[in-house]
């Protein structure tokens, strides 16, 4: 299994994303309890609700421009292309040949 086909599975792609958006949640509160005047115990809120607004907002963004999936720490996956069956030929037509008479 190549490692390319290992970060296209939805299950691997799902944990690295809420991974990426927990640690932007906890890079904001942590910036918030350092420089802001908020108590350590203020952490256990705003790391999780960071978190969900920042997966949920840049998921919505990528919905609409896919382009923006690098956000959530994964390139947007390609999208399969599935070829257009061939269309069906027509029956031939077969001309009778006249029949001989004797």
């Amino acid at each position: 299994m190549s490692l390319t086909s290992v970060f296209t599975t939805t299950k691997v792609r799902n944990i690295v994303r809420m991974t990426v958006a927990s640690a932007v949640g906890s890079a904001v509160a942590w910036a918030a309890v350092k420089w802001g005047n908020l108590s350590t115990g203020s952490l256990a809120f705003i790391a999780p609700a960071v978190a969900s607004a920042y997966f949920a907002a840049i998921h919505w963004l990528e919905v609409k421009f896919p382009a923006l999936g690098w956000l959530l720490g994964l390139l947007p996956q390609k999208k399969i292309v599935t070829p257009t069956p061939a269309p069906t030929p027509a029956p031939a037509k077969t001309t009778r040949k006249p029949r001989a008479t004797k």
